[in-house]
């Protein structure tokens, strides 16, 4: 085993915060902790994955890698079943440092249930109960008794939505809880790398958004928290990220597919008559009390076609013309294009219509520019679309649609059909999102890393590279990220040291098994 470093890391997620929500606060003196650590250390935004969702970004964070190699785009699989551990097949952080004999803490990180076997300890994130079995090693359970515990008036505010004074209290005296359990077991133990996700700061952006009061009596919460972190852990590399931003609700809804009729590309069965009906429908599996209906009449799966998987095929492909499952109403024989209910968001090509004349990359290009370019009352509809190749890459990118796009933050993008392609919002509601947030925060601060600067490009798969790279780890060769050196000090052995790069091959893996192995023996 080669020579360890004398580094330590404490990486701290806090799940969908953004700097459009809390640098105001920072510059107004609010959150003085922030401000020191953005004062002295270096800061930016930290682009997250598409869909700008937990899951995938969380697993893209820990492993490196984008979400076509990972194999899932949502918290739901191609199967309709919820992602869980046991389907991240690729290394996370802690693994690969394990394999060098790097001891880690990992808690309350999304995605992590149930919880495998690493050089350390792990209380996974968001299990089914605080009865099933979350951590790692599985005795650890009586030391954190009671970590993922609701008491019951938690639980009947929240399931009630009464987001009031008392529920947010509940929510701070939650994470306060689990702090003091966090920092109980490092006083225990001292490890290499510690991760702690706080993912409270998403749950109140939702329930809270227009309650700015009630959001920054919680994030100064968090600020004293990170104060104590700073305290307690004096010497170790600090980091804090976001897996995606946050915004409020959509003004705007934008029915992708009538664009794409009314530009011709798509095309309804019938004549008007029926096309009326069609939006009717639409309209209707739209409203309340048709959304609780078509919960009763989906199973019956009415002018639908079950995506079934060729044998031996590994990953499922997205229906093409045979299998335009997900819309009522549109003739599948004479459509060009089509926008899907799934994610990532985003345009299929149905390449069986096309003709001799019809070149796919020609009309795909056609269609992103005309995106590009759409906008409502002067501004963008999209943030931008892209060519799926340019943002995903893995043996799963036969899962994305052709064209991928991202919606503006005030703009709900549907895949439903209406007779107005672009609709204002009859009413607003309360409730905050991240559907197309894509800029989370990132901040280091510590002995290596410049004193207030300003960092440039990053992207959420940029931090597993980077962290490796600090412990002097190779960095494997097909992580999608990479080492942020430009942090790093001039004068420090992270900046000077060049990045070491592995080659990934079967025999590697196989010899990381064994070095991870006989790391577990001395835990």
């Amino acid at each position: 085993m080669e020579r360890k470093v004398d580094k330590k890391v404490l990486l701290i997620g806090l799940d969908g915060t953004t700097w459009k929500v809390i640098k105001p606060w920072v510059d107004w003196g609010f959150l003085p902790t922030l401000q020191t650590l953005m004062e002295n250390g270096t800061w930016g935004v930290l682009e997250s994955t598409i869909p700008c969702l937990s899951s995938p970004a969380i697993p893209s964070f820990f492993t490196g890698k984008n979400p076509a190699k990972l194999g899932f785009f949502d918290f739901v699989k191609p199967d309709g079943t919820l992602v869980s551990y046991r389907d991240i097949k690729e290394p996370a952080i802690w693994d690969i440092l394990g394999d060098y004999g790097y001891k880690s803490m990992v808690v309350n990180v999304r995605t992590t249930y149930p919880p495998k076997k690493i050089n350390g300890i792990m209380i996974s994130g968001m299990p089914p109960s605080e009865e099933s079995e979350y951590t790692y090693p599985p005795d650890l359970k009586k030391k954190v008794d009671g970590f993922h515990l609701e008491n019951g008036e938690f639980r009947r505010l929240w399931r009630a939505k009464i987001f009031s004074e008392r529920l947010l209290s509940l929510y701070v005296q939650r994470m306060r809880r689990r702090y003091e359990i966090v920092k109980s077991l490092v006083e225990e133990k001292d490890y290499d790398f510690i991760l702690y996700w706080i993912e409270g700061t998403d749950s109140i952006q939702h329930w809270y958004w227009h309650q700015k009061e009630a959001l920054l009596l919680f994030f100064r919460e968090v600020d004293k928290i990170l104060g104590d972190l700073v305290k307690t852990f004096p010497n170790r590399e600090l980091f804090l990220i976001s897996d995606h931003g946050f915004h409020g609700p959509a003004t705007y809804d934008f029915y992708v597919n009538s664009w794409l009729q009314d530009e011709g590309y798509l095309k309804l069965r019938g004549g008007k008559l029926r096309q009326w009906l069609t939006y009717k429908v639409y309209s209707w599996v739209g409203s309340r009390l048709g959304r609780i209906l078509y919960k009763f009449l989906r199973p019956l799966k009415l002018n639908q076609k079950k995506v079934t998987l060729p044998k031996n095929e590994e990953e499922p492909r997205l229906p093409q013309k045979e299998n335009i499952y997900f819309l009522w109403g549109i003739n599948p024989d004479d459509t060009l294009a089509v926008a899907h209910g799934t994610n990532p968001p985003g345009i299929m090509i149905i390449k069986e219509n096309l003709t001799r004349e019809q070149d796919y990359e020609k009309i795909r290009e056609e269609i992103i520019n005309k995106l590009n370019h759409l906008t409502i009352d002067g501004k963008k509809v999209m943030q931008n679309a892209w060519k799926r190749e340019d943002i995903f890459h893995g043996r799963y990118i036969s899962q994305v649609p052709d064209i991928v796009y991202l919606a503006s933050e005030d703009l709900n993008a549907t895949s439903a059909l209406s007779k107005n392609a672009l609709r204002k919002r009859k009413k607003i509601g309360p409730i905050g999102s991240h559907d197309r947030a894509r800029e989370g925060i990132f901040l280091a601060y510590g002995r290596d890393v410049k004193q207030g600067m300003k960092l440039g490009e990053a992207n959420i798969t940029d931090i597993a590279p980077t962290i490796l790279h600090l412990y002097n780890v190779p960095v494997p060769e097909d992580m999608d990220g990479r080492v942020l050196k430009e942090i790093f000090k001039e004068d420090s052995e992270a900046s000077q040291r060049p990045v070491r790069y592995q080659r990934v091959s079967e025999k590697e893996r196989l010899r990381a098994k064994i070095r991870k192995l006989k790391a577990l023996k001395n835990v």
